[in-house]
């Protein structure tokens, strides 16, 4: 049985994001705007620089430039915000993992109990250990785990939950 407190980092959170749920940007504020602007720059370009006169092309050219460098430089806000945003990160985590499931509690606020069925797939990462139930996660710092802690997590996952999906 495994029995740990921890309190989520940003790293650890954004590791967890970014391994199971790649389009997790796309829960981010004007995330459907930068979409269709990265879909139509580069077409109503294309067609602006065969059209004369070509400086439009050039400066819709330019425009999409700029946007992918903004959003490059965005992404890391973007994730840092929708961190800040849940205060349930901010508080301490109790879990305890064993031959029947998952359970976690947060003082005061939740408690959740998992059977190994309830999974959809696990994925390891430098700093985590997920365990995916199609589009959400709960994640375990591998900080709080020892080596052992760890080792048997792997059997366990192995064992009981089946390989991830690839990611979409």
């Amino acid at each position: 049985m495994i029995e740990t407190t921890f309190r989520s980092t940003f790293e650890e959170w954004s590791e967890g994001q970014t391994l199971w749920c790649r389009n997790a940007l796309s829960k981010s504020p004007q995330a459907r705007l930068h979409h269709v602007v990265k879909l139509s720059l580069p077409w109503g370009a294309g067609i602006m620089m065969v059209i004369p006169p070509h400086w439009p092309g050039f400066l819709v050219m330019a425009i999409l430039v700029i946007d992918l460098i903004v959003s490059k430089w965005r992404r890391p806000r973007i994730m840092r915000w929708l961190f800040d945003r849940d205060p349930d990160r901010q508080q301490d985590v109790f879990v305890r993992i064993d031959e029947s499931g998952y359970y976690s509690q947060r003082e005061g606020l939740t408690e959740c109990r998992m059977t190994w069925a309830s999974f959809s797939g696990w994925k390891e990462g430098p700093r985590t250990i997920i365990l995916g139930r199609h589009g959400k996660y709960c994640f375990l710092p591998k900080r709080v785990l020892t080596e052992e802690q760890l080792h048997l997590l792997r059997n366990l996952c192995q064992t009981r939950i089946a390989t991830a999906p690839p990611s979409r």
